[in-house]
């Protein structure tokens, strides 16, 4: 057996590997700008915000220096400013159109007004402006009629009990309100349980469109042909018997940071002159147009967590 000679065949070659830093810069592109748009390329180019869409584009604007036409329409629009609601305006004046939401919906209206419980069953009663993707409106809590959902989770009713009074024995207990354990206790539990959605009042809200489950409809048909009106708003039957108005000093009740509670002396409040003596005094910032109320302790101090309330405010009697 022979083998060939050292040399017969030649060497394999390899190719050199080479490191990306060491490879050409890439050409600067050159943006180009349509002409009256140069100011929405400033925009883009100096926004600092988490929205993807805007961000994707000027991504793409920079790696090929120019966008179509659509881009640049869904840039400008993107970043048009919102315009600023008149608070005056109202869309629809009165309405009494009954909606059911989401629990999701309902969990963050009663969180941000400060609820009991969360109702997914709502009544409009005014319909402040609406967009593409909802609407705000005034809404209070509504047990009238018959659900098969609960009315706090969503969830299918399926107990008596439950089926009986519209809410499951576990989202009750938010509320306060002791349970029904006949069918002659169920006239009492509706009653008490409509006193209170009386007693949370009515809040204004924005909805988005996909937490309304049932109810869309009614408000598209009410808001498509409406024209918006000024309104002008005027006291409620609580502000109406107020006899005189007394402004006090923000030193008179402190702001602690650590509790982010006002903490005021009771009895100093009592002592002004004209001031009447109640159980609880509303509190209202004409500047920001908020309002809360504080009221008396056993330790004679009045405390209300808020930091809203401006440089001056008022009292008055409820």
């Amino acid at each position: 057996m022979t083998f060939p000679m050292a040399g017969a065949f030649p060497a394999r070659s390899y190719k050199k590997r080479t490191n990306s830093a060491s490879t050409t810069p890439r050409k600067p592109v050159t943006i180009v700008v349509p002409t009256g748009l140069e100011q929405v390329h400033t925009e883009l180019m100096a926004y600092n915000g988490t929205f993807g869409f805007v961000l994707d584009l000027r991504s793409k604007l920079c790696k090929y220096g120019k966008l179509s036409d659509k881009q640049w329409e869904a840039a400008k629009k993107c970043l048009a400013p919102k315009p600023v609601a008149d608070p005056s305006l109202v869309l629809v004046e009165t309405c009494n159109i009954p909606i059911v939401v989401s629990a999701t919906a309902a969990r963050y209206i009663a969180k941000t007004h400060n609820w009991s419980m969360n109702p997914t069953t709502l009544t409009v009663t005014q319909i402040k402006n609406r967009d593409r993707r909802g609407f705000t409106a005034v809404v209070k809590a509504d047990w009238s009629g018959t659900v098969t959902d609960c009315r706090c989770c969503g969830k299918s009713l399926t107990d008596w009990r439950s089926q009986a009074t519209g809410v499951g024995p576990v989202c009750v207990k938010r509320t306060g309100i002791k349970y029904i354990t006949d069918k002659n206790d169920i006239a009492r539990f509706q009653k008490e349980m409509q006193d209170l959605c009386t007693k949370m009042g009515e809040v204004e809200v924005y909805i988005k469109e996909w937490h309304v489950k049932e109810g869309l409809l009614m408000v598209h048909q009410v808001t498509d042909n409406a024209t918006p009106k000024k309104v002008v708003a005027t006291a409620s039957p609580v502000l109406q018997r107020v006899s005189t108005t007394t402004e006090v000093n923000i030193t008179d009740l402190q702001w602690d940071d650590k509790t982010r509670t006002f903490t005021g002396d009771w009895s100093k409040l009592r002592s002004m002159p004209n001031f009447p003596m109640p159980d609880s005094i509303k509190v209202y910032n004409h500047q920001t147009q908020r309002e809360v109320v504080f009221k008396e302790r056993v330790k004679g101090s009045a405390r209300y967590a808020s930091n809203d309330l401006g440089y001056a405010i008022y009292l008055m009697l409820i």
